[in-house]
């Protein structure tokens, strides 16, 4: 009985000292990244700041309305390391993962550095980058990793009816759980107009839906393509205008001239 105690309390304690082992190696990748990050954001990005995954920023002092990319966890440095590619963004941009604060991507040019990226990177530290790297290479990249499910060049492409329906299938028979991942509340697959950059998706797309509108009741002496256009914007939007269109269709029908009959000959 006694042995058995003394081996459970030996495997808790070496259980024990791995996870302090473990602790110390995220605390250093920690703080070399943010080093790195501080490094790369005095020379490239300076009107830029980083939130970090335990709420520490860089720089030290970032302004709580400034422009920051805020990083969720360790495993998306790793993920970034081990395949830094748009591909890999895009997955960690749609699961919030990477995430930009107090503003946009469109508000990013206008930091941009005024001297060429490719003559700024010669001044990095490269030392820095590789012990960066070097330490979060073999770390789990975590999850989850929706946009890997997508075919690419594996689609089908021979023009058969058989590909033509599984080509289609796949597209479009999808589940809300992925196009919520990107679309406003209202589920509005369409473009979205932003009065203000401050707006949210679900304001600009209302603010879309009703430019429409207003466009076509602005439009009651054009030709009714010009409502067609407008309308074609969204289906919501078509929705909401055809009560209206059918209204301007009668109204043209009753003073149009009456057509005259041809006569056979």
């Amino acid at each position: 009985m006694f042995a058995e105690e003394q081996d459970a309390s030996e495997i808790a304690g070496d259980i024990s000292d791995q996870m302090v082992i473990e602790d110390r190696r995220a605390a250093r990748r920690l703080e070399t990244f943010r080093q790195l990050l501080a490094h790369i954001q005095a020379c490239v990005l300076p009107d830029v700041g980083f939130v970090l995954w335990d709420n520490s920023t860089v720089p030290c002092d970032l302004a709580p309305d400034a422009l920051a990319f805020v990083i969720a966890d360790e495993g998306v440095v790793a993920a970034l390391v081990r395949k830094p590619s748009f591909h890999t963004f895009l997955n960690l941009w749609v699961t919030s993962r990477i995430d930009l604060r107090n503003g946009s991507f469109m508000d990013l040019p206008a930091r941009r550095p005024k001297e060429r990226i490719k003559k700024l990177a010669k001044h990095i530290d490269k030392h820095l980058l590789l012990t960066t790297v070097a330490r979060f290479l073999f770390v789990a990249r975590g999850g989850p990793w929706p946009l890997e499910k997508i075919r690419g060049d594996k689609a089908r492409a021979d023009g058969s009816e058989a590909a033509n329906k599984e080509n289609v299938s796949y597209h479009y028979d999808l589940s809300n759980a992925f196009y919520e991942l990107f679309l406003d509340p209202e589920m509005v697959y369409t473009c979205a107009y932003f009065k203000n950059w401050k707006n949210d998706l679900a304001t600009a797309q209302r603010d879309n839906s009703t430019s429409s509108v207003a466009s076509c009741a602005s439009s009651q002496a054009r030709p009714f393509s010009t409502l067609a256009a407008a309308g074609a914007r969204s289906f919501a939007t078509r929705l909401k205008i055809t009560a209206f269109a059918r209204m301007v269709l009668r109204c043209r029908k009753s003073s149009s001239p009456t057509p005259r009959k041809r006569l056979r000959g």
